[in-house]
């Protein structure tokens, strides 16, 4: 071992040092591994020593040598500027692709990337589908993935966030009722839910235009089913009261579940009018309705309990406080 490496090898490995030449300076930055590979009846931890020449004048990397101090073996990598830019843009390369999918020839979409809005992630992929010949031949035949696709998922992340400022931030919920110009607070959450009814379950095919079931009333939010035929969702404000003091469903909840009921008899009488399917735009056969009522954030193991055999009472009608439809949107958009 010559003396620049003795000197190189005691040097403390979180320290950065420098030296003079006549046109500029060595960098030099001692890397100690944390392997410790065995030579002979003893260990030795191997550094490795990283000089960079710096020309000062022309504010440039002119080069630099990569060396290993220590053990028997002597190994010493030098490289020009231009060998160290080809050298960079290389590890910078495969620093951004799924080796593991390359190795293998598989390319994985994980759900979870666009789920959790990892953009890091999401390059990464792409960058690795672009990277191969049969990655680009793959990305060519998915017809479907565009932007939107892409950005859907980042989308309900975000819709989920307002969904809770609504929920728990009563100012945040006064700002957006002020600035959309909306007059009722059960307004506020029939426009959310409308534009995004993902949220209100994968039965939801589509909202429907018309809310009018007769003269005298008039639903929330009708929507054509998976089977092709018209349920509705119920809208109560949050911040009813969901039980009485000996959990019991409160008047005002069993008021709601009665008018739910009462629509679900005025529907089915409009099962032979075509005029009324025409209307909705789609038919009308035993329709569901799900009632979306109060908080249920703080109850008891009681309540809940009495929650479950509530919705086992009733027929045709579905409860859920804001709190369930919360969580089943955090589910969805990936954040729970």
């Amino acid at each position: 071992m010559d003396s620049y490496d003795e000197t190189l090898l005691f040097r403390d490995d979180d320290k950065i040092y420098v030296a003079d030449f006549p046109k500029g300076r060595y960098i030099t930055k001692t890397f100690t591994s944390n392997e410790l590979p065995e030579e002979g009846d003893f260990k030795v931890s191997p550094k490795v020593s990283v000089r960079i020449t710096y020309i000062k004048e022309k504010n440039d990397l002119r080069g630099i040598e990569i060396k290993k101090i220590g053990g028997k073996e002597k190994q010493r990598l030098i490289l020009s500027s231009f060998d160290f830019k080809m050298l960079l843009a290389t590890l910078k390369f495969f620093s951004e692709i799924d080796l593991a999918s390359v190795a293998n020839k598989s390319f994985i979409l994980d759900e979870s990337i666009f789920q959790n809005g990892d953009l890091k992630k999401i390059k990464k992929f792409l960058s690795t589908l672009a990277a191969d010949p049969d990655g680009r031949k793959l990305l060519s035949s998915l017809e479907n993935v565009t932007p939107s696709f892409l950005q859907m998922n980042l989308l309900r992340k975000q819709s989920t966030e307002v969904f809770d400022k609504l929920l728990n931030d009563d100012s945040y919920f006064k700002y957006i009722k002020k600035n959309k110009k909306i007059g009722k607070d059960e307004e506020v959450w029939q426009k959310f839910f409308t534009i995004n009814d993902w949220i209100l379950g994968s039965n939801v095919i589509k909202v429907l235009e018309n809310r009018i079931l007769d003269e005298h009333n008039v639903t929330d939010i009708p929507f054509q089913s998976y089977d092709g035929f018209l349920d509705i969702i119920e809208l109560k404000l949050p911040n009813a009261r969901f039980w009485t003091n000996d959990n019991c469903p409160t008047s005002e909840l069993t008021s709601a579940i009665m008018q739910c009921a009462r629509y679900l008899r005025i529907a089915e009488k409009q099962s032979n009018n075509l005029d009324k399917s025409e209307e909705f735009g789609c038919k009308i056969i035993k329709p569901r309705i799900t009632l979306i009522y109060g908080r249920s954030n703080n109850w008891t193991k009681a309540q809940q309990e009495q929650f479950r055999v509530l919705n086992a009472t009733l027929t045709n009608i579905t409860v859920l406080s804001y709190d369930h439809v919360l969580l089943r949107a955090n589910k969805i958009a990936g954040l729970a």
